[in-house]
């Protein structure tokens, strides 16, 4: 039982550490390529925020009309948020919706930082945004959550498999292994079991010839 039980734990640590490495490795993947999308989005968003804060061939941004309401968030991902002195908005599929004011004022009170930093958006949910003060872009991070977590939902699963298989085939071949320890040792009990002490006792009970082998 306690050999049974200690292939069982260390399958069972080695499962977990690598389902926390593999989670580790890919969060940090697909949060990096939201970075970089980030990072080339903010500089663009900051370079026409200092110009003329129009988008070549549109109409100004600024006030936010209803016309920017079909621009499509002008070409960015589905759930990309932008915040510029002229407009604040989130794409929200074929369309690009403006933020209330709860969900500025959760954006702006962000630390000014120039990398990603976490937050969530009351209505959009978890986002990564780079806010300098005066421009803020983001990236919703729906999808990197439910990848990450789906990958550990697997995992897990399939460490708790690899526990299981470990627990039935590691009892029956450490049965078997022991098998002939166990017969060894009920010849032994029965050997005890007779009258040793005294008179010219015969024993003449054995263990099987399959066990008498003394390299083993």
């Amino acid at each position: 039982g306690r050999l049974v039980a200690l292939v069982v734990v260390l399958v069972a640590l080695v499962g977990l550490l690598v389902a926390g490495a593999t989670a580790y490795a890919m969060s940090n993947y697909l949060r990096g390529q939201v970075d970089n999308s980030l990072s080339a989005n903010f500089q663009r968003q900051a370079d026409q925020d200092q110009t003329s804060g129009q988008f070549p061939g549109l109409a100004p941004l600024s006030p936010c009309n209803t016309a920017f309401g079909n621009r499509g968030g002008f070409g960015q991902g589905q759930g990309s948020l932008t915040v510029r002195s002229d407009c604040a908005w989130v794409v929200n599929g074929n369309t690009a919706t403006l933020l209330t004011a709860t969900q500025l004022k959760q954006v702006e009170s962000l630390p000014t930082s120039s990398h990603p930093q976490s937050v969530e958006i009351t209505g959009l949910g978890h986002y990564w945004v780079i806010w300098n003060g005066s421009v803020a872009v983001g990236a919703s991070m729906h999808d990197v959550d439910n990848a990450v977590r789906n990958l550990v939902i697997w995992e897990l699963a399939l460490t708790l498999t690899g526990v299981l298989f470990a627990g039935m085939v590691g009892s029956e071949l450490v049965r078997r292994q022991l098998r002939p320890l166990r017969e060894v040792a009920a010849t032994a009990h029965e050997v005890t079991g007779q009258q040793l002490a005294k008179g010219n006792p015969s024993i003449d009970i054995r263990v099987a010839e399959r066990n008498t082998d003394p390299e083993t």
